[in-house]
């Protein structure tokens, strides 16, 4: 059972599981008989057990099926029948995850609700995927406590814990940062199947699934779709050819002005070098085609992973500017003046990475507007111009 997909587990699935199976409880699996989160000790316990398991690289909750007990002892076994969840709500769990625990495991954690006729409920298949940015910690007003699994039990993380889970965190996000850097170095030596147009700034931008790049798993890249390596430049749809990295397809030109790459490891990569403007013999990065490039990223990068059944959030998205020493951001509208802003002093941007949970999310640039407003920043500029008042998102047909 807890190898099906969640949304598949019924109510037959649970009764063969606590009834043949039998299987023991474990750091990777708990038996809990409610979690009433209106209760504040009950509440702390929900948390813990979560963040626990989190840490410790994933597993299972069964909610609304107890211990078996012999003499009063608990054995680790599944109590036949289960008796079913009272108190538990699942918007209100999924609500205080949210707000509880950080770095944010909202995306890492399901939670399937059974319904089988048991005596005071239903039954909750809480899953608790494997995370890539561990240690997490549960954070109130006063503190924030780590928790990790200790035979059957969620207990709190020691300094040393601590730190050897933030050490061993930082591999997998080194290893991140180091892909996109190799990768963007690797294009600008013109290692790549197209190479692009060499002088002028070039933004790069990479959308990668944090498990299943994580895991090293390799995909047949067989059904990729047509993509728009130009990123909605009036090129439209390409289809992608192969190469030693996977799939690619660039734009009509030669050299290319940009190409979209589909990475064995579930990786996109896209390469835009239509960033600058001439104006008066003054090179201008158009920061809002930087933000669109962006944006068209995560959103085509989002139609391959629609299509490959086992690639799942969360996703990090990295963005590097090259070539853009020297040059300013102009404002888009007349109405703004640019006296105080000044020239980018550096020739290469990396910018921090993005953790987004649904590349299709409606608030997309609002998860990204960090990004974006350190880009405007760069030139001088308060913050992206490209927000209106109300916290809306729209200019030049990029359109949120």
């Amino acid at each position: 059972m807890l190898r099906k997909p969640l949304a598949e587990i019924a109510a037959e699935d649970v009764e063969l599981f606590i009834k043949e199976v039998r299987q023991q409880e474990s750091a990777s699996l708990d038996y809990k008989r409610d979690y009433n989160l209106q209760d504040a000790k009950e509440k702390k316990g929900f948390l813990a057990d979560i963040c626990a398991l989190a840490n410790n690289g994933g597993g299972h909750i069964l909610l609304g099926i107890d211990e078996e007990r012999v003499d009063g002892d608990k054995t680790g076994l599944p109590r036949i029948p289960p008796r079913g969840a009272k108190a538990f709500d699942k918007t209100v769990a999924e609500d205080t995850l949210h707000a509880s625990i950080e770095p944010r495991v909202g995306s890492f954690v399901g939670i399937q609700t059974v319904e089988g006729g048991w005596d005071e409920g239903p039954v909750h298949v809480i899953h608790v995927e494997r995370t890539w940015n561990p240690p997490h910690c549960v954070r109130d007003r006063l503190s924030r406590k780590f928790y990790r699994r200790s035979g059957t039990k969620s207990e709190p993380m020691d300094m040393n814990q601590i730190r050897d889970a933030f050490i061993q965190s930082a591999g997998l996000g080194e290893r991140l940062r180091s892909f996109h850097r190799d990768r963007v170095d690797l294009v600008l030596r013109g290692e790549t199947t197209f190479p692009l147009i060499e002088t002028g700034a070039k933004a790069f931008v990479h959308v990668i699934p944090i498990s299943h790049f994580a895991s090293g798993e390799h995909l047949p890249l067989n059904n990729v779709p047509g993509l728009d390596p130009s990123g909605g430049a009036g090129v439209g749809a390409k289809l992608t050819v192969p190469n030693f990295d996977g799939r690619i397809a660039h734009d009509d030109c030669r050299p290319a002005g940009s190409h979209i790459q589909v990475f064995r490891d579930g990786a996109v990569e896209v390469a835009n070098m239509r960033i600058l403007k001439k104006v008066s013999g003054q090179q201008q990065l158009e920061a809002f085609r930087v933000e669109g490039a962006v944006l068209s990223a995560v959103r085509q990068a989002h139609r391959f992973f629609r299509g490959e059944p086992t690639i799942e959030g969360p996703y990090v998205v990295m963005l590097t500017l090259v070539g853009v020493q020297g040059v300013n951001i102009p404002s888009q509208s007349p109405s703004d003046h640019s006296i105080d802003v000044h020239q980018i002093e550096r020739d290469r941007l990396e910018f921090p990475e993005v953790q987004i949970d649904d590349p299709a999310c409606e608030d997309l640039p609002q998860v990204l507007r960090p990004v974006f407003d350190m880009l405007w920043q760069a030139g001088g500029w308060e913050k992206s111009l490209n927000f209106k008042g109300d916290g809306s998102y729209g200019i030049m047909g990029w359109d949120a």
